[in-house]
């Protein structure tokens, strides 16, 4: 059968527990967000993982998930905190464009952007479903659930656009 070989490790690439992952396949680029709440940006090179980017306090805690974008090198994240953020990815920097500090109350579980319309949707610990539209530098609502209406009963596991 088929193997699974590692092509690279970056041993202690965050304090706490990864929670996102994504790739950017043209660059080689690997972007991680922990519990710790971190965000990493890494460059794949000689069978090794080096850190090219870095933001410790990207969220004050836990990243919940991030999202890339490879035509916008835009990174979206949420967290813990209720936050959801946005990231530009240029040279080697990670630059915060737009936050809304109070995107859900008690936390953001998930995010997923649709890359046609730029849709972002969000799920909260509050149990609302939030779409989102970047209007400029400004993430602003576009529609959302009614909090009585209680999505989820528990913890959202995935969200996607069909």
């Amino acid at each position: 059968g088929e193997r699974i070989v590692s092509l690279a490790s970056a041993e202690g690439a965050h304090h706490d527990g990864i929670c996102g992952l994504q790739l950017d396949v043209k660059s080689g680029t690997v972007f991680t967000a922990a519990d710790d709440g971190s965000l990493k940006a890494w460059r794949l090179s000689d069978g090794q993982l080096k850190l090219v980017a870095s933001i410790d306090e990207a969220h004050p805690a836990a990243v919940s998930q991030l999202q890339y974008d490879a035509d916008s090198a835009m990174i979206y994240s949420c967290g813990a905190d209720g936050a959801i953020r946005i990231w530009k990815y240029v040279d080697v920097s990670l630059e915060m464009v737009s936050e809304v500090v109070d995107a859900h109350a008690g936390g953001v579980l998930m995010i997923t952007r649709e890359a046609q319309s730029g849709t972002l949707l969000s799920i909260g610990v509050d149990g609302t479903v939030t779409a989102w539209t970047l209007v400029g530098e400004v993430l602003t609502p576009i529609a959302s659930t009614d909090e009585t209406a209680q999505i989820g009963l528990g913890r959202a596991m995935a969200l996607q656009f069909d």
